[in-house]
Parts: C-alpha cells; structure tokens; sequence
C-alpha cells in the first residue's frame, strides 16, 4: 500500500509556478490517492489568509465501525501541540510572571543543579541538554506506549537525572522533557492544568471549539479518529496510552489549527511583542541561532520562508506549516503511523512554490566495524543497575556475543564496535573501567539522553 504512495511520489512531475486551480487541486488529491474506504487516512487543509484553497479528508475514522474521516474529524497532533504550551510560557512572560531568562529552578526546585543553570529560554529552544524522560524511561524495557506515563512519574524520571547530555547552552538536541517541566511552571504560576489555562487563553478567544487536550487517555472524545499502524497482515490499533501532556497530547482538527495559523499573520494574541518573541530562533551560547524558536521551527520550501512543526504520538502524524510571504497555511492530520506528515506537507508547497533542483549526493564508503574476539568477551557479563533510570541491565552471552536484557525480559543482541564499545543500532553501550582496566558500570546511549550511568553489581 505504501510503495504506491512513494512511487507517485517519485514519478510526480512537479512545477515552478502556480497552477491552476483545479490542476492544483487534482496534483494534491493524486497525493493521497493510496488512502480509500478500506484504510486509515487524514484531512488536509491549504488556506491563503482566511480564504480555504483545499480541504479535504480521506479514508477510515475507524476501521471497525466503517465510520469515514470528514474534514471536522478530531486527530492527536503529537509535537504540533508543543508551540501551545510555548505561547502560554510567552503569555505568563508578557504578563510579568515570568522571565525567560529565569532559572528554571525558581519555579521547579526539584530539577537537580547542573554545571550551569538551566532557564525557561532553554527549555523553549531544547538547549537544556536535559536527557528525554522517555528515552530514559524506555531502558526499563518499558518504552512509551507500554505502560501509563503520567506528568508526576515524567517528572520523577527528569529529576533523578544527575548529569544533562551537555553543559546548558551549548547546543541543541530535541527532548520532551523540556515542554514538560514548561507544562509545570505554567500549572505552578497560574495555578491552573495547562488543560483550563489554554482553553480560556487560546481556544476559546480564537474559536477553536473542537480542540482540547488528551489529558486522560480513556476519556471518550466525539468524533476522535482512531490511529492505526499496518503491519504484514494488515491494521492493528495504536493510540496513546499515557497521561501526560503538554509536549504532545493536542486533540484538535485541521480547522482549529487554521484560527491557531493566523495569529502568525494577525497576532491577535498577545500582540507583536509575544510573535517577535515566538518566532526568535534560538541561540547558543557560542552566539550562533539555531533553526528552532519557541514551539516552531524555521525551515523553507524553493526558498520560501516556513515556520512549521511535525508531530507524531502512537498512530497519529501530524504537520503545520505557515509561509509568511505567501500568507499560506498548510495543515494534515493523519491516523496513519506509516504516514510521512513533512514529505507530504512539502510536496503541497512545491505544487504552490515549485520545487529545488537535484543535488547529487556523493557515496560514502561504509566502514567495518572493530571485531572482538569471543574470548574477550567474559569480562563484560554481569548485572548493571541505574539510580537514575531506576532498572537493571543485564549483560549475558549468547551466541559468541553479548546481549542485554532489561526490566520487560528483552533480549537485545549487541555488536562490538570498539575498545568497551557495542551497539545495538544506534544507540551506544559503553562499559566503563577503573584503574586497573577492570569493568566497573555502563554508559548507554539513546535518542534524546546520553551516558545514562550504571553501575555494575558485585
């Protein structure tokens, strides 16, 4: 189902100026044209202004019921949500109950002392270096979507981290642990859910009355399309199973999210002040900007400016986008987990804008990795215990390697790569010795948290 997909993609012949409208619209239906009555899918919304280009929607709301997405279907716009949780931290700002430049400690005096403080400027343009509660969480063998993750047990995990994956400032790296601790300050400050202090400071001013927050998962919710992922032998169910929210967690449709667009081009809330604020990319403490500002991203499309943000939670994918020198609003829901929000949302623009040239890419010569011998591998066996990841890893051998199982009984093989190193993917396994060459931890290495500490068990 999904190679029609790619292969219209590639086969697509794309051009440089603006269509015409109804040549417009089939290019931008042709996209879709793998979602049917038998399938998960999505609405689509392009609007210049208030004025709608295109919208649409295709596919099943719910398998089981035959029930069809419409264009006022509700979907969970996975990190799309993060840029409402920013705006309320801007709002507290211009209202004077916050700096951004306040230590984040001031607020939350639980989250551990670093080498250097950690302020809400850093949380909003991921520069804390804090590792990712879920990446970190995941180690048990318990990743998201497996067990119930509530914001008290988030929290617990992002304070018992002792170190941060770099000193606060110095670069940028993506971790949902950032919108989480700015969910709290906001919930401490105005002594509000962040649930309450949206719905009377965005939605309701903006008439978004179709957009709430899955603040719990078992609430039924009207009108909610169902997520999916497809697997050899066709769809199973994939929705959220957790509480928190804040970083994700946005039920709304893809007409709610064009009121929430325009503001980029109005600034009906909070003025010009708080947009110059949004948009500001942030900055290291090298004084170089970075791409990502406060919830949203710069990016462009044939060099068009772009302020947008993609999302992904469970079976939902989400993209918004907005182009300031065209005045365009590009929104997709989707509850389709196989569903590349970005690549489509750009291949709309490029129908609008045209699309660059080709660059050639140059091949890499892949390297081999180091080899250890069997016989090397002894020393390595044992049990290894995280105080911060609160679970154990233990490392047997099998198979003329080593393999770690975790807290759920996984059995993940892993590869020699160098001196103490192995992999399993991408993520590193790095064993650390005394002075004496003896193994006395671990080091793992995921998406989003570095050097998560183990010790090793006598």
């Amino acid at each position: 189902m999904r190679l029609s997909l790619f292969t219209l993609l590639v086969c697509v012949a794309w051009q440089t100026a603006i269509a015409q409208p109804t040549d417009t619209t089939s290019r931008i239906d042709n996209l879709f044209s793998s979602w049917s009555n038998a399938t998960p899918g999505g609405s689509i919304l392009v609007a210049r202004g208030e004025k709608i280009l295109y919208h649409k929607a295709y596919g099943l709301a719910n398998l089981e019921s035959n029930v069809p997405n419409t264009t006022e279907t509700i979907f969970e716009a996975g990190s799309v949500s993060k840029q409402f949780t920013a705006f309320s931290i801007l709002l507290l700002n211009a209202d004077g109950k916050l700096a951004l430049t306040d230590d984040v400690r001031k607020y939350i005096p639980e989250l551990p002392l670093y080498e250097a403080p950690v302020t809400i400027q850093h949380l909003l343009n991921h520069t804390s270096g804090l590792k990712d509660w879920g990446s970190v969480g995941a180690l048990t063998g318990w990743p998201r979507g497996s067990r119930d993750y509530t914001l008290p047990l988030a929290l617990h995990i992002i304070f018992k981290q002792k170190t941060t994956n770099f000193k606060p400032g110095n670069e940028y790296s993506y971790s949902n642990s950032n919108y989480t601790l700015l969910v709290e300050i906001v919930q401490r400050i105005s002594k509000q859910p962040l649930e309450d202090f949206t719905a009377e400071r965005l939605f309701k001013p903006l008439g978004m009355t179709h957009t709430r927050w899955r603040s719990n998962f078992r609430t039924i919710v009207p009108n909610r399309a169902q997520a999916y992922s497809q697997k050899d032998d066709g769809y199973e169910l994939e929705m959220p199973f957790e509480h928190v929210y804040g970083h994700g967690g946005l039920l709304t449709t893809t007409g709610d999210l064009l009121k929430w667009n325009r503001i980029l081009e109005t600034h009906q809330l909070g003025g010009d002040a708080v947009f110059k604020t949004r948009i500001e990319r942030g900055k290291l403490n090298d004084g170089k900007s970075i791409t990502y500002a406060a919830g949203v991203l710069h990016g462009e499309v044939n060099g068009v400016a772009e302020i947008g943000h993609s999302g992904a939670t469970a079976g939902y994918r989400a993209w918004l986008a907005y182009y300031p020198s065209k005045k365009i609003t590009i929104a997709l829901l989707s509850n389709e987990a196989n569903f590349p929000p970005v690549t489509i949302g750009h291949k709309i623009a490029e129908i609008y804008f045209g699309s660059p040239a080709e660059q050639r890419q140059d091949s890499q010569q892949s390297v081999e990795p180091a080899v250890f011998p069997y016989s090397t591998l002894a020393p390595f066996i044992g049990e290894y215990y995280s105080n911060e990841a609160e679970c154990t890893i233990k490392i047997v051998e099998k198979e003329k390697t080593i393999v770690a199982i975790n807290d759920a009984l996984e059995e993940i093989p892993l590869k020699p790569e160098g001196q103490n190193i192995f992999m399993m993917g991408n993520n590193k396994f790095e064993f650390t010795t005394d002075s004496k060459k003896k193994i006395t931890g671990l080091e793992i290495s995921v998406s989003r948290a570095n050097k998560v500490p183990f010790k090793k068990v006598k």
